[in-house]
């Protein structure tokens, strides 16, 4: 397996947090657990179709998705998969890209030609071509700044997420109220139309991705309590709600051989900032 990631330039990282390409040469088999990760991303590849099983059972195939923010994992499968686009979206990018709310993708993973048959047509043809990935990457990179077309992005927004990615989600919704000057309710509808969820919710999701990260890398919690949790207990409640395992299950899950790759590429870009 051969990872290819893109430097991400000042006029793309508006929307874009991370881009690479995964490369297999005799093509590779993937059967995993997605978990919440505090950003939407789209997923392109070149071979079969991804087969995407929600929460609640509901089956996706198609060869591209773009995934909103969620709070419930939910599994994904590859088979026989050449070359694999993945481009980390900043946290409030739906509405940019698609100029539709947050919201409505909220828990949803969606092909992206249901929005955009010229984005998808276009990624897809680029992840099938003869194209070294590099050339591939720089290509989706010019196809994003010309579709994204410098709209202007609320700067409260930005000025919140940062807060809440450089503590890792241990943050109160109070401070950032305060420092933005903005009543609970406005902020939570920010929060709704750019992300899809309320802040609390995504200081969660971002408190519980600095904590699978750690686990990923082999460090234990099972008899520790986290940073931002009242004790042991009220931790795996979370964990359980974001990845429907125990922390020594995940561990254990995401650590296992036939897994740990494909959970390893996902976060090679683990960070908390949005990069401005």
């Amino acid at each position: 397996m051969k990872v290819i990631p893109l430097k991400i330039d000042k006029t793309l990282n508006v929307l874009v947090r991370h881009m690479w390409i995964v490369e297999e040469t005799n093509g590779i088999n993937v059967n995993v657990k997605a978990f919440p990760t505090g950003y939407p991303y789209f997923n392109v590849i070149c071979g079969n179709s991804f087969a995407i099983k929600d929460c609640k059972g509901n089956l996706l195939e198609t060869t591209s998705y773009l995934s909103g923010n969620s709070v419930y994992p939910f599994e994904l499968s590859m088979r026989v998969i050449k070359r694999a686009l993945t481009i980390q979206l900043q946290p409030y990018a739906i509405p940019y890209l698609t100029g539709i709310p947050a919201n409505e993708f909220s828990e949803l993973r969606v092909p992206i030609n249901c929005f955009s048959k010229y984005l998808a047509e276009s990624l897809e043809e680029l992840i099938a071509s003869d194209l070294d990935s590099e050339v591939v990457l720089w290509k989706v990179a010019a196809l994003l700044r010309d579709y994204y077309k410098n709209k202007p992005i609320d700067s409260r927004v930005i000025s919140s997420l940062n807060d809440i990615l450089v503590n890792e989600g241990n943050i109160s919704i109070t401070s950032i109220n305060s420092k933005l000057n903005l009543s609970q309710r406005r902020l939570q509808q920010l929060f709704k139309t750019h992300l899809g969820m309320s802040a609390k919710s995504y200081t969660k999701v971002v408190r519980m991705q600095s904590h699978t990260f750690k686990l990923l890398n082999g460090i234990k919690l099972d008899s520790i309590v986290p940073e931002g949790y009242f004790d042991q207990s009220h931790f795996i409640h979370d964990m359980k709600k974001q990845t429907s395992m125990s922390p020594t299950e995940f561990q254990k899950f995401i650590t296992y051989s036939g897994h740990h790759a494909a959970y390893y590429v996902s976060n090679l870009f683990f960070e908390g900032s949005l990069n401005h």
